[in-house]
């Protein structure tokens, strides 16, 4: 899971590297003198769209990467839950009612947990 999270984040310094827009220069400004006014304004239309969807793509890798670590922190929780209610119940065939106490507390925390995750 952390390997998918790693991709993602490469994924995503891609995505803002590409939609950089460099800064205008004397080099990369076409005089407007020499363009008519449709067209100025049909390039700034066209960078604002640029940016627009550059956004839009940086914030699904964002979600994708919310998602992934999301799921394999539930996945940690449901784990721990499970060895708890193992050790639990161990506890309580042996006798030791104390750590069975205990190790039902940490066991209702970890619930809780997960229960906040899924909504």
């Amino acid at each position: 899971m952390k390997r998918t999270v790693v991709i993602l984040l490469v994924l995503l310094m891609g995505l803002l590297t590409a939609c950089a827009v460099p800064p205008k220069t004397e080099a990369n400004v076409t005089d407007p003198d020499a363009m008519n006014a449709t067209a100025v304004r049909q390039t700034e239309a066209d960078t604002k769209t640029d940016w627009a969807q550059g956004l839009t793509e940086q914030q699904k890798v964002e979600t994708e990467i919310e998602k992934a670590v999301s799921a394999d922190t539930l996945d940690r929780l449901q784990q721990d839950a499970a060895k708890l209610l193992e050790e639990y119940e161990t506890a309580k065939l042996d006798g030791t009612e104390e750590e069975a106490a205990k190790l039902n507390e940490a066991y209702e925390r970890v619930l809780a947990k997960i229960n906040a995750m899924l909504g």
